[in-house]
């Protein structure tokens, strides 16, 4: 049944509208991840026709959508709301469930790491959820979801950003009067409207020329074949020549074979044109743009952001102005871009301010304004001439109304009107023809060349010398005003006055009806080619008409499908390899279309993805992915500008098989900058920063990485330092994988340095870098687990973006183990920086690791400098092996000043240094004085050398504790313990000592040598009076020693235990290659071996790596978060959620308690550190002589049946082991025997237990009795 209505969805998604299929869906449709999953195919690489093509993309749309939709819902509580403050049924055009709704403001969560930068609006596409829950709280899905909700869709927008036009979803409608209340909310969760246009597109039957060079690759390799490159460069020099002057020969020889297929007159063709970074690809498509607008061809451009659409234009901007220099001068008084269009939201980008004289918004602005019927162009030429010719008889009527009054002085009348009048004029003149002017600029500016003719161009131009003259006239005149008065305008044939009063005045005359009858042309010309009147509507219908160059998104493209305009001829993708195949339906059926270049680098960025079901079938692949895996012909541009040859070598490398090569630009010697001294800020560096620690940010979504933000800053206020001496050019970029980082990285630095002109630092995820280049980039790659996981870096192409960004310098800062783990291509950085000598350790230099030492305090991290990986240890002499006790000890010190003398005294140590006439020893039997305390103020630390094996035999140092002196003993007591199962030979070896100097070095012995830890159970029991509880407490501290010194870190702790990456797993010791093949040995083993040899060291290994095998087959690949959401996914599509769909139930049973104490211990406190806690919080080298066996099993039933899986791993004796066998078989062994069924009458269950309790205790033949009846 249930497959039968999944299956229904299906075709009904076929059917329905796309808004439709959204809101059909019920709460459980959209967390159904398998709702589409057996309808969703694989989108093949052919296709054998139209319907199969477009039916191909369908339904891994659908089920994008709601994997979308389903991963918003998720993260409701940190969802942009404003809260209801009315809301009215419209039921508009027909519609049902369309309200008018108007809301206070919207709300961004402060705990939002996404949003807290930038306040949200409000954009048609837009869903919502309306609710009458306020979105509040961890657990807000189940609370919202609970109460009245419906799904909401945002058809149109005010600009007010509060009021809209909504449609709610007919599924689970909401009455108005029973939404507003208080608190009743809109909360924002994605906007819909591309999707919705694509899937129109796939349904709408346009325009196929295109789309059908696309089904098969044989069609397009024809068709690329028509035309010879003989013909193309004959055709291409009778148009620009010139501009390929600066281009090398693969840009060269691609322009003029895409030019010479614009030429032929074949069928439709696809070509592709492959762009390596910093090969010149926007240049190379700038200058292809440029030559096909001479040769009038109407082409649109499209891009997958807005942001990549407007620095398109910026950069195409520049090339026409450029090449405008060379053109004849009548076109420099104004530079016409009416031809040239780009449109879109292009709200927030930095590009705007460029390319505003070629955006659709501006543009209809500015032609609103010679529109305005009060002020625009019409009202003011009309204005002028009358102004102009009725300027003579103006003068000459107040002239004799002046004369007439003869008040008092006729001098100072004459005067007054001399003075008067002239200013009046050329007040009024210079206003209209300012104007006049303005509105002239507009038409200049926004009309397209070829709009106007040459003719009418010249008269344009003769206007504005014309006015420009007249004003000059009228300055004159009115600095000899008084001399007007015996001037007769009446009669031009009778001008008297004095000779340059003459002149001005009969100049000015002439000019005066020359622009007249300028004025009136260009009137008539501008009636005959402009409608009279313009809306918003019009105008922008208007911009489209006159626009042969386009610039927009591929989904913005599709309100081109509505526009009445001329048809377009070609379709350029620049980035086509970011674009899902299924977006680019939109523009490839524009009517019109018989071609398309597709400009990409399938080896950067590709489209996002969320559903995994969508991602399988291949939705994220992009045509020009798609055509190169068909081996389709390509024009590959294979000369890099931009990065100097020690930052490109490796991507052209791994990435580019050596294709490309470096220009003579950036093989200069000036090209190499030094901005910051030392070896470690030379042109590519690895600074490996193994002491950072990564961490969730508040919203369980992101990492981040606190120190290498620190060390980010500190770098960026070195620059900053060094900038202001040189005074140079500078632009530094910031980027990593991590959204968290990257906002952390931005609150610290980017408002800092706004204002230094020259001095740029932008701050961007690796995402939003793909384009762009900046003399320095600095990569922070966050991640510092021991478990390989690398998140987003795993993927070649995000990596490939990160490492080609930069011009001069590229300092990568990382954790070397972590990313040289992870099996990935950073496996090959690190090892390539190592081979090029670009490796370079933080602490190498001296005031980057004081700096760190002060941030770890800060971070409150000093504890983390005693991994065994940290730079504290790294030139060591010694091997430092620390103890889990010594740093649980060690973290219970306040002082700074106490731990940094204690950290100073173990580096110090671990170089060789001993200090002298000091007495060092500690007294004690068993351990044969190999115990050494080293005094740090009141307190001690205690150390041993011990033996390991790595390629031979080697002495170590281990430190065990750090302790008072009165605690001392029972340290030693406790170390007694373990000691006394040592050989004499292994502890002879252990107190060698061999000097360099004042140094005390390491000794270590070939690996042939047997030299043999531990003595055999019978050796320990008869040279020791010891007891069968001592004995226990011998074996369970010796197999457990390894563990004790393992460094555990939180990124191993989580691999070990949730880490689901299919790495290989790590064990929290060191097991011999005999132990690892045991422990690899995936069927039931039976392992003999004496005390001491490793047995508990293979169990407790198989029980890891069980753990792990379990998490990979429940869960797939991904980490464990441990405070996680319901099914939520990080920022690396890593799961956030623990499934319990199924439980893993091992058993770990042992004869000693103690040994039993101890390994769970180690467990629990594995689990704890994994979810973020303290592993030392219970220590795994407790008191094990404090062990009561019999009551460390009360928490356990004593039965297997209904065990809660909480319980599990159960780590138990044998004798609990049988206990629990007992309950569970039903009828009990014990009950055969009277004395353990305890007394008949009036017995409770209290009485029967202990009657149990004592027959066992009684009966029970442990070894102490076996020993003395049986031997």
């Amino acid at each position: 049944m249930m497959e039968e209505e999944v299956s229904d969805k299906g075709k009904k998604a076929n059917r329905d509208t796309f808004t439709d299929i959204v809101f059909s869906w019920s709460v459980e449709d959209i967390f159904n991840e398998n709702l589409y999953q057996n309808q969703v195919q694989e989108i093949p690489l052919s296709f054998f026709s139209e319907h199969h093509y477009f039916d191909s993309f369908k339904l891994p749309l659908v089920e994008e959508t709601r994997a979308e939709l389903s991963s918003k819902l998720q993260a409701i509580s940190r969802a942009s709301y404003a809260e209801i403050e009315s809301l009215e049924e419209t039921n508009a055009n027909g519609k049902s469930c369309v309200y008018d709704i108007k809301v206070d403001y919207w709300r961004n969560n402060l705990n939002d790491v996404y949003r807290r930068k930038h306040s949200y609006r409000v954009f048609p596409g837009d869903v919502f959820v309306l609710t009458d829950a306020k979105p509040e709280g961890n657990s807000d899905l189940e609370a919202v979801l609970g109460k009245k909700w419906t799904l909401a869709l945002a058809e149109t927008v005010m600009e007010d950003n509060v009021s809209l036009k909504i449609q709610a979803s007919q599924a689970n409608v909401i009455a108005a009067e029973n939404v507003i209340r208080k608190h009743s909310c809109l909360v924002f969760l994605m906007n819909i409207r591309t999707n919705e246009r694509i899937w129109n597109s796939l349904n709408m039957n346009g325009n196929l020329s295109v789309v059908r060079e696309v089904l098969c690759s044989e069609q397009v390799q024809k068709n690329m074949r028509l035309c010879s490159v003989q013909q193309n460069c004959c055709l291409v020099k009778e148009y620009d020549a010139s501009s390929l002057s600066n281009l090398d020969e693969s840009q060269k020889k691609a322009v003029l074979d895409t030019l010479g297929k614009v030429q032929c007159n074949c069928k439709a063709s696809v070509q592709l044109i492959w762009g390596p970074p910093g090969t010149g690809k926007t240049t190379t498509l700038c200058v292809l743009l440029l030559n096909l607008s001479r040769m009038k061809c109407r082409v649109l451009v499209c891009a997958p952001r807005n942001i990549a659409v407007a620095e398109l234009g910026v950069h195409f901007l520049k090339l026409v102005k450029e090449s405008h220099k060379t053109r004849n001068a009548k076109d420099s008084l104004y530079h016409s871009w009416g031809d040239i269009l780009v449109f879109g939201n292009l709200e927030g980008t930095e590009a705007i301010s460029e390319i505003e004289e070629i955006h659709l918004e501006y543009r209809v602005k500015k032609l609103l304004e010679v529109f305005e019927p009060c002020s625009g162009w019409r009202k003011s030429v009309r204005k002028m001439i009358d102004l102009v010719e009725g300027c003579v008889s103006g003068y000459n009527f107040f002239k004799n109304e002046t004369e007439m009054k003869k008040i008092s002085s006729l001098n100072d009348a004459s005067k007054e009107v001399s003075k008067f009048f002239p200013e009046f004029m050329r007040e009024k003149f210079n206003s209209l023809s300012l104007q006049i002017k303005y509105c002239i600029s507009i038409l200049c500016t926004h009309l397209p060349r070829n709009f106007i003719p040459d003719y009418n161009f010249e008269q344009i131009s003769q206007l504005v010398a014309l006015l420009d003259s007249i004003e000059l006239l009228f300055s004159q005149i009115y600095a000899n005003s008084e001399e007007l008065l015996d001037v007769d305008f009446l009669d031009s044939n009778r001008i008297e006055g004095g000779q340059s009063v003459m002149n001005t005045l009969t100049l000015f005359y002439l000019r005066t009806k020359e622009c007249i009858s300028s004025l009136q042309a260009l009137l008539r010309f501008f009636d005959r080619l402009l409608p009279t009147t313009m809306d918003t509507s019009s105008a922008r219908d208007f911009c489209f008409r006159m626009a042969s160059l386009i610039f927009c998104t591929c989904s913005s493209s599709y309100e081109l499908h509505s526009m009445i305009m001329e048809p377009l001829n070609l379709l350029i993708i620049d980035d086509a390899a970011q674009l899902k195949e299924c977006e680019l339906s939109i523009p490839l059926q524009l009517p019109g279309l018989k071609r398309a270049i597709l400009f990409g680098d399938h080896c950067q960025l590709s489209a996002s993805v969320s559903s995994n079901v969508s991602a399988n079938a291949g939705l994220a692949r992009s045509l020009f992915e798609r055509m190169i895996l068909m081996d389709v012909p390509k024009n590959v541009l294979d000369v890099q500008y931009r990065m100097h040859p020690f930052i490109s070598s490796f991507p052209n490398s791994k990435f580019y098989a050596n294709q490309i090569s470096d220009a003579p630009n950036v093989r200069r010697k000036d090209y190499c900058k030094h901005y910051l001294p030392g070896p470690l800020f030379g042109t590519y560096s690895f600074i490996n920063i193994s002491c950072g620690k990564e961490e969730m940010d508040d919203a369980q979504y992101s990492r981040k990485n606190m120190l290498e933000v620190a060390v980010v800053v500190k770098i960026i206020d070195n620059l900053y330092k060094a900038w202001k001496e040189l005074k140079q050019q500078l632009s530094i970029g910031i980027t990593s994988p991590s959204t968290a980082q990257v906002l952390e990285i931005q609150e610290r630095l980017e408002d800092k340095y706004k204002c230094f002109d020259g001095f740029k630092v932008k701050v961007r995820p690796i995402k939003a870098l793909q384009g762009e280049e900046e003399d320095i980039i600095i990569l922070s790659t966050v991640r510092s687990n021991r478990g390989g996981s690398i998140g987003l870096l795993s993927d070649h192409r995000i990596t490939n973006v990160a490492l080609t960004r930069a011009r001069h310098c590229l300092w990568i800062l990382g954790n070397e183990r972590a990313l040289s783990e992870s099996e990935s291509v950073w496996t090959s950085i690190v090892h390539d920086a190592k081979d090029r000598q670009c490796f370079f350790n933080v602490d190498e230099d001296e005031n980057l690791m004081k700096f760190i030492i002060e941030v770890k305090k800060e971070l409150d991290q000093f504890d983390e400098l005693l991994d065994a990986d940290s730079f504290i240890f790294r030139n060591a002499r010694w091997e430092v092996l620390i103890s889990q006790n010594f740093k649980s000890s060690f973290q219970k010190i306040k002082s700074f000043q106490m731990k940094k003398l204690v950290v100073n005294l173990l580096r110090m140590l671990a170089s060789g240094w001993r200090p002298k006439k000091r007495k060092r020893n500690i007294v004690c039997e068993l351990s044969k004085q190999i115990l050494k305390q080293f005094k740090v103020k009141d307190l001690y630390v205690v150390c041993s050398v011990d033996i390991v094996k790595r390629s031979s035999y080697i002495q170590v140092l281990n430190v065990w504790d750090i302790l008072p002196l009165v605690e001392i003993p029972d340290l030693v007591k406790r170390l007694d313990i373990v000691f006394c199962t040592y050989t004499d030979k292994f502890l002879n070896h252990c107190k060698q000592k061999f000097l360099e100097g004042d140094l005390e070095v390491p000794l270590s012995w070939e690996a042939s040598n047997d030299i043999v830890r531990n003595k055999s159970s019978s050796d320990i029991e008869g040279a020791n009076e010891f007891n069968t509880e001592a004995l226990n407490r011998t074996n369970s501290c010796s197999s457990l020693l390894q563990m004790k010194f393992f460094s555990l870190a939180s990124g191993i702790a989580s691999h070990l235990l949730s880490s689901c990456d299919g790495e290989e797993i790590e064990f929290p010791f060191e097991p011999s290659s005999e132990e690892t093949e045991i422990i690899h040995f995936n069927r039931s083993s039976f392992v003999l071996g004496r005390s001491g040899t490793g047995k508990t060291t293979i169990l407790i290994g198989k029980l890891f790596q069980k753990e792990q095998l379990h998490h990979i087959a429940s869960e797939g690949f991904h980490e464990l978060n441990c405070c996680p959401s319901k099914d939520n996914k990080t920022e690396d599509g890593e799961r956030a959620e623990d499934i319990e769909e199924s439980h893993l139930r091992q058993i770990f049973v042992t004869f000693s308690p103690n040994l039993c104490y101890a390994v769970k211990q180690h467990i629990s406190g594995l689990k704890r550190f994994a979810c973020g806690g303290n592993s030392s919080k219970e220590s795994t080298t407790a008191r094990l002589d404090d062990i009561d066996g019999s009551m460390e099993f009360t928490d356990i039933p004593d039965s297997f049946i209904d065990l809660p899986p909480k319980l599990y791993p159960l780590v138990i004796t044998f004798h609990k082991f049988l206990m629990m066998l007992n309950g569970t078989v039903g009828n009990s062994f014990f009950h055969r025997f009277p004395e353990a069924r305890g007394p008949s009458h009036g017995n409770t269950r209290s009485s029967k237990s202990l009657a149990l309790k004592t027959f066992i205790r009684m009966k029970e033949v442990n070894f102490d009795k076996f020993k003395s009846s049986y031997c």
